[in-house]
This record gives C-alpha cells, structure tokens and sequence, in this order.
C-alpha cells in the first residue's frame, strides 16, 4: 500500500515480505541476522575502515576523508532509492555516511559505526513485522 511517498524499492519490500510471511523459518532468519549484522559489518569495514582510511593515509584530514568517504558511500547506493526519492534520500544517507565516520574517528573502532545501522535495521525489521498483513 503506498501512502504518497516513493515506492520501496523492490527487492527491500521482497525481502521484508519474505521474512514476515516465513518468520517461522530457520533460512528467514539466517536472511534477519544478514540484514542486521552481516550488512552494516559489510558496510562499515568498506566505507570507514577501508576507504575513509586510505584518504587519512593519502594525506587526507579526518574532515575531509569523513566527507569523501561519505560521499562515495551516498553515490553507492543511487541505484538502491528510487528516483523520486534521490533528492531526499541521497543527502541523508551522506549525512548519515558523516555520522558513522565520526563515531569511527570519535570512538576509534568500527564497533560504533557498525551497531547504529545494525540496531536500525533491527528496528526496522520489529516495526514491519507487527505491521498488519
């Protein structure tokens, strides 16, 4: 049901419909546990503990790796929003690229970078799976 906001995109309403209608098997949630941890670990080894490294060690100033690292990981995911969405959605995910790139700097490790998307798509799939069907 769409409430006048941009569609979901396909394979993100796929997946959460998978894992309501099967929620009583074992492959639904080996798929939850991917969505909440092996993602946002994935996420968070490339965009922070690679890429944002490697400006820092370019001669980079953590500002400006957190900023192009951030950049680079709102462009990534382009084809992941639909295009009605991209006006709102790329910046956020920039500002949200930002947020984990100072919790990497600020904490030193990628423990905090990694729980803040890992908690929201913890969130996200508890929220949709109590939604009526």
């Amino acid at each position: 049901m769409r409430s006048g906001g941009p569609a979901v995109p396909e394979v993100a309403h796929q997946t959460l419909e998978q894992l309501r209608t099967h929620a009583h098997d074992p492959l639904a949630w080996l798929l939850a546990l991917a969505v909440i941890l092996v993602t946002p670990l994935t996420e968070e080894v490339l965009w922070r503990g690679a890429v944002q490294q490697a400006f820092k060690s370019a001669g980079l100033p953590r500002l400006l790796a957190m900023i192009g690292a951030s950049a680079l990981f709102a462009l990534v995911h382009w084809n992941a929003v639909p295009p009605e969405a991209r006006a709102g959605a790329l910046p956020a995910l920039f500002l949200l690229g930002l947020l984990f790139g100072w919790l990497f700097e600020r904490c030193g490790t990628l423990l905090a970078p990694f729980a803040a998307p890992a908690a929201f798509n913890a969130a996200s799939l508890i929220l949709f799976s109590t939604l009526p069907g």
